[in-house]
């Protein structure tokens, strides 16, 4: 059995990532566009849309930066904010009669972790980041696995995969 296994390969990609990366960058722009349309007649429209994905990058880094527990100070965060400007910006697109600014799944997991880091609150107790009941870590995971799969034959895919997975592990140990 002859491959080569790279111990100190490592893999930095997951979904959550995306989210983050598309809102820092839509951040940048509309600071762009409501820096250089300051008359512009849907300029709270646009001032709306700016604050909510500031908020967001906000709330999103901050998870992703913490550790497992978070401490009062993380969370009680720009979480709100986050969840206003989106309200805002949704009744504003309505009486205008725009498409909605999309933002509807990520809305509700928002709001899911708002309620849990508030019952927390209420109760006295501490809260666990919520990012570790998420989904991004497993799918990394199978991703890795995946890459050990890519060069085998169809007759021994899932032997050869556990194999290499489990040289992998012992390597990386």
């Amino acid at each position: 059995m002859i491959f080569r296994i790279r111990p100190n390969y490592t893999r930095n990609w997951f979904k959550g990532d995306d989210t983050r990366t598309l809102c820092s960058y839509l951040e940048a722009k509309f600071r762009d566009i409501e820096a250089a349309n300051t008359e512009h007649e849907n300029i709270e429209y646009i001032s709306c849309i700016h604050k909510a994905l500031k908020y967001s990058n906000q709330f999103l880094g901050q998870l992703y930066k913490s550790g497992l527990w978070l401490t009062p100070r993380q969370r009680t965060n720009s979480v709100g904010e986050v969840l206003k400007n989106f309200s805002k910006c949704a009744g504003i697109a309505y009486n205008l009669e725009y498409t909605r600014w999309k933002f509807q799944p990520k809305f509700h997991l928002i709001s899911e972790f708002r309620y849990e880091l508030q019952c927390d609150v209420e109760a006295g107790r501490s809260s666990i980041n919520p990012l570790v009941w998420s989904c991004q870590l497993d799918e990394d995971f199978i991703g890795k696995i995946a890459v050990y799969s890519r060069k085998v034959s169809s007759r021994t895919l899932h032997l050869k995969t556990c194999q290499r997975y489990l040289v992998s592990l012992c390597a990386s140990w």
